[in-house]
């Protein structure tokens, strides 16, 4: 299957994206389409030998709808940039267009209407004007009630433009209300605007990640000057000249100079952090106080922020399991208010008169909102994963929030989640000649034992030579063939022929709670280094605080496994499995179990787990096989998850509690059920409740962006 995310135009409410949806998933070949009304985008899983992308663009044309296959010339952080200025015009046309609706509606309602009452002519003028201030400022309503009823459907501009043509009919008819049909324009255009303004807030991660970027770069010539090229551009192995205080435009390794980098709006952490020669530097983040020169390694969609911000706007897309609720609702809804509006007409006409079955049923039309059921979920969605991103935690959707809110158990790995992942050589019963060896072989591995051994070769000012043969050995460790020799490195699975002073040496170093790896040569233990890896200085905090019982998976001994889950508080504890053990414990775990590993050879197990959690960085984002990506390396990113998540889901709740509950109530109350109470709703403030409505489900979801996380919240 291929994955294509599409932008789609004319989307007003849930029952349009229940549209959008049932165009793309008849199409054979489609997998699965999920539409989003809050990023106006479907993503679309489809079989590209069944079906191609422009029958998927056609299927939602021909739906009524707008959609485009996205630009391969333009880029991620350019079209962010685009859809940013678009709904920021689509917010002050519409509130513009709803001011002249209004203007006019007072207009009407304080001169015109005497002008109305004295003279048929007058009302006649009246309605003229009014239909024309109407047609003026509710143009785009009109034409997607049409498009809507041409494909034999119905959305939240159906019941707007039934009920305004019936206020204007029953003024040519000899009633006077082309003043509501005014209004009513005017308030759902109020409350259309509002809330486009309160959705650019919403995006305000995605717009924060899209600024980063700098559209100018600092190139340096092979003579040596520099030259400002635009960034497009740039390629990989041109040379850049960061200057103090500038923004690096382009993931990039540091070839000359050593300064201290902001990276606190992608990772969130606060302090700036130390770069030199050799190190990565990612496209976005800021230049301390000193000159860098450094070699482009990724740009474009390529980059590192690019690569997150295409997640965060997946993420921000996705579906939430409670969405599913409003999506059934909303196919229904539109449809049954438009027949319940006629059953009020009838009823009213019958038992009292015209003007009161018009009254009653346009505010039935009016008051329904669809608007607010699909805003329930997204928007809390949306502002959760852009709050967790600011705080440096990548989340891969909505339903993963909803998950990460009901956890049961939490399990954790131990080196570099537990521990900080740069272990070091303590003690060694091994020589410089046998070191060397181990080193040659180890070099080409990322594993952080296999760093610490060259790190000790290093300091003993070692050269050691080229490897051959490299083989990997899960969880065992890796060989390879130096000099004619066959040269292991790992734990005492890898060889097992040892002597019984070295054997002696093993047990000693083993009973301190150490790492202990052999180098074998040709089959024969002829060396043994100590290892150890630091605690997180915050790991016994975090695991106080989780409120929730824990575990501990790792590769290691037993005896050192042991060591550090007592001094984080841990009590149960499982040693030396490789990382298929790991992923059958989790399989055969109860309840919703949380794994928190480095995300590399805890992958199994981490796409096992109800909520996979790995300890990443900035440039590795976008791989493995996590749920959550904690960019900072702090573990209290964890409590913040698990505290943002429960208050999403409560979020959730309050929202469509308001929503559906808004319409239980008031949908009633405007069709007169309780007229005989006095209690009554005429089309104009129907349609001021029905503004109100969608701008408040947005406005309880922006609290989560305030919010405070203490770790409480993980209780």
């Amino acid at each position: 299957m291929s994955e294509l995310t599409l932008p789609v135009g004319g989307m007003t409410c849930a029952a349009c994206v229940h549209h959008v949806e049932d165009a793309l998933r008849s199409l054979t070949g489609v997998d699965a389409a999920a539409v989003s009304l809050m990023t106006r985008s479907a993503r679309v899983s489809f079989d590209p030998a069944q079906v191609e992308p422009d029958q998927l663009v056609e299927a939602v044309n021909d739906a009524g709808y707008f959609a485009e296959l996205p630009s391969t010339s333009v880029s991620l952080i350019d079209r962010q940039r685009a859809q940013d200025a678009e709904l920021r015009a689509e917010a002050r046309g519409r509130l513009v267009r709803a001011a002249v609706a209004l203007f006019a509606g007072v207009v009407v309602m304080t001169v015109g209407m005497p002008l109305a009452e004295a003279a048929t002519q007058g009302r006649w003028l009246l309605t003229v004007a009014a239909v024309a201030v109407v047609a003026g400022t509710a143009g785009p309503l009109f034409a997607r009630a049409f498009r809507a009823a041409r494909r034999g459907t119905t959305d939240m501009n159906t019941l707007v433009v039934i009920g305004v043509l019936a206020s204007i009919a029953a003024s040519m008819l000899g009633a006077v209300y082309v003043d509501a049909a005014l209004f009513i324009v005017g308030f759902v255009l109020l409350g259309q605007g509002l809330e486009a303004r309160a959705r650019g807030h919403t995006l305000q991660a995605l717009q924060a990640l899209a600024s980063l970027r700098s559209d100018l770069a600092h190139r340096v010539l092979d003579d040596g000057s520099v030259v400002d090229a635009p960034l497009s551009e740039l390629r990989r192995g041109d040379l850049l000249l960061v200057r103090p205080g500038e923004a690096i435009v382009a993931d990039a390794t540091v070839e000359e100079g050593q300064s201290h980098v902001d990276e606190s709006m992608l990772t969130g952490e606060p302090l700036p952090v130390k770069k030199g020669v050799g190190d990565v530097v990612v496209g976005g983040t800021t230049n301390g106080g000193q000159t860098l020169h450094a070699r482009v390694l990724r740009t474009g969609d390529d980059s590192t922020l690019s690569r997150l911000l295409l997640l965060l706007r997946e993420a921000q897309a996705s579906k939430a399991p409670t969405q599913r609720l409003a999506d059934q609702v909303a196919a229904i809804f539109v449809p049954s208010i438009v027949v319940l509006a006629f059953v009020t007409l009838g009823i009213w006409w019958i038992v009292v008169d015209v003007d009161a079955a018009l009254v009653h049923a346009v505010a039935v039309l009016v008051i329904a909102c669809p608007c607010a059921m699909g805003l329930a979920v997204p928007t809390a969605v949306m502002v959760a994963t852009g709050r967790a991103a600011r705080l440096g935690i990548l989340v891969k959707g909505g339903d993963v929030l909803e998950r990460a809110a009901e956890i049961d158990l939490v399990v954790f790995d131990k080196t570099g989640t537990l521990t900080l992942g740069k272990p070091q050589v303590v003690a060694s019963d091994c020589d410089d000649q046998v070191l060397a060896l181990a080193a040659a072989v180890e070099r080409a591995s990322e594993h952080p034992l296999a760093k610490a051994i060259v790190d000790e070769a290093q300091r003993r000012g070692l050269k050691p030579k080229k490897a051959k043969g490299i083989k990997v050995m899960a969880g065992s460790g890796v060989e390879g063939v130096v000099d004619g020799v066959v040269v292991g490195v790992g734990n005492d699975r890898l060889a097992s022929r040892i002597d019984e002073a070295m054997q002696l040496s093993e047990r000693q170093l083993l009973e301190g709670g150490l790492a202990v790896v052999r180098v074998s040569v040709d089959g024969v233990i002829s060396g043994l280094l100590a290892i150890d890896d630091p605690l997180r200085p915050e790991a016994a905090e975090v695991i106080q605080a989780l409120h929730r019982p824990t575990r501990m998976l790792t590769g290691d001994s037993d005896q050192t496994a042991r060591r550090v889950a007592a001094a984080v508080g841990i009590n149960d504890v499982d040693a030396r499995l490789l990382p298929q053990d790991k992923h059958l414990i989790v399989r055969g775990l109860p309840g919703r179990v949380m794994v928190v590993g480095d995300g590399v050879n805890d992958a199994p197990a981490l796409a096992e787990a109800w909520v996979g959690v790995a300890m990443g960085s900035g440039t590795e984002v976008a791989a493995g096989a996590a749920d959550v990506v904690l960019l900072r390396p702090d573990l209290r990113g964890l409590l913040s998850l698990v505290a943002l998540a429960r208050q999403t889901r409560r979020t959730m709740r309050q929202n469509l509690v308001w929503a559906f509950g808004y319409n239980v109530v008031m949908i009633p109350v405007a069709a007169g059920a309780f007229a005989f109470a006095g209690l009554e709703l005429n089309p104009v403030l129907a349609s001021m409740a029905m503004a109100l409505s969608s701008v408040s489900v947005v406005t309880n979801s922006l609290r989560l962006a305030r919010s405070p996380l203490g770790t409480q919240g993980a209780a």
